[in-house]
């Protein structure tokens, strides 16, 4: 009775859980992106669960056996050896323990790491499978190798490995920032495209003012010269005649007054300027006759 009801319940669980663990199993937080097999959660046939990089795939075949992929190149790179078994699910129990369970709720196989409560399984980006328990890896396929070992080899199970292997988170800094740069790189297409577009539409703006402002200037020279082509000459009278030809003669009268005057004041200039020229200037110096009473002496008589 009491396996029929927690065959129901485990029935009820979703595969490929995402999110964190419970916190009453005290183990880690897994972000968001990574799948695991949550304690009590199972995996029928046909069911998978997918590393955090999606290059490794852990199975429920159809053919009884629990088996891991590597997505690239199909290889098959761990199983559990119960191939032609009638295992119908794996099951990740909530005492650490990962089972393979016949439809009559029969242990096929099993890692036998109960006296865990808590552990989960996660496929690693590094191909390997693992349950983690506590932050430590309690049981992986980490030194399981195919060689020549018979067909009916079981992978180690049961016994922790002699060391406590920190579980290492994964990171998606890597991805986040390829996600970014991608972005980044989408956004200044985009932006360049568009700075493309209005270069393009301004060239074409500034084509057509180039060619409205020829055709203006075109226009304009036409009709400057049309206009200068119109130009009559004014015909006089013949009063006006004899008054344009008496103005001219007085500013001609005129003009030759100021040219007499100004060649009259020149010579006037040069004149007094030569007349300094050649005016000697004042003797300067002691006379040598002293007047001594009213006499002059001459010096040595």
């Amino acid at each position: 009775m009491i396996r029929v009801f927690l065959f129901l319940i485990f029935t009820s669980c979703i595969i490929n859980v995402q999110g964190q663990i419970d916190d009453n199993y005290e183990t880690r937080r897994l972000p968001p992106s990574v799948d695991y097999l949550a304690p009590g959660c199972k995996l029928a046939i046909g069911e998978s669960l997918t590393s955090e990089n999606g290059q490794s795939q852990l199975t429920m075949q159809v053919n009884g056996e629990l088996a891991l992929f590597n997505v690239t190149d199909g290889r098959q790179t761990w199983s559990s050896m119960t191939m032609g078994s009638p295992a119908s699910y794996a099951l990740m129990q909530t005492d650490g323990n990962l089972v393979l369970y016949n439809n009559q709720q029969l242990i096929i196989w099993s890692s036998n790491t109960a006296g865990n409560p808590g552990a989960y399984l996660v496929i690693e980006n590094n191909g390997k499978m693992y349950l983690y328990y506590n932050n430590a890896s309690i049981w992986s396929t980490e030194n399981f190798t195919w060689g020549n070992q018979p067909r009916n080899y079981m992978p180690p199970a049961g016994t922790p490995p002699p060391y406590r292997e920190e579980r290492k988170q994964p990171s998606n800094n890597d991805q986040l920032l390829k996600d970014k740069l991608a972005k980044e790189q989408q956004q200044k297409e985009a932006l360049q495209k568009e700075l493309d577009q209005k270069d393009k539409k301004l060239k074409e703006l500034q084509t057509t003012a180039d060619s409205a402002k020829h055709r203006q200037d075109s226009i304009i020279a036409q009709h400057a010269k049309d206009s200068i082509a119109n130009i009559k000459p004014t015909k006089l009278t013949p009063k006006e005649q004899n008054e344009k030809a008496l103005k001219d003669k007085k500013e001609k009268e005129r003009l030759l007054k100021e040219k007499a005057l100004k060649e009259k004041q020149l010579k006037a200039q040069q004149l007094k300027d030569k007349q300094l020229k050649n005016q000697k200037p004042p003797k300067t110096g002691t006379n040598m006759n002293a007047t001594i009473g009213g006499k002059t002496e001459v010096p040595g008589k």
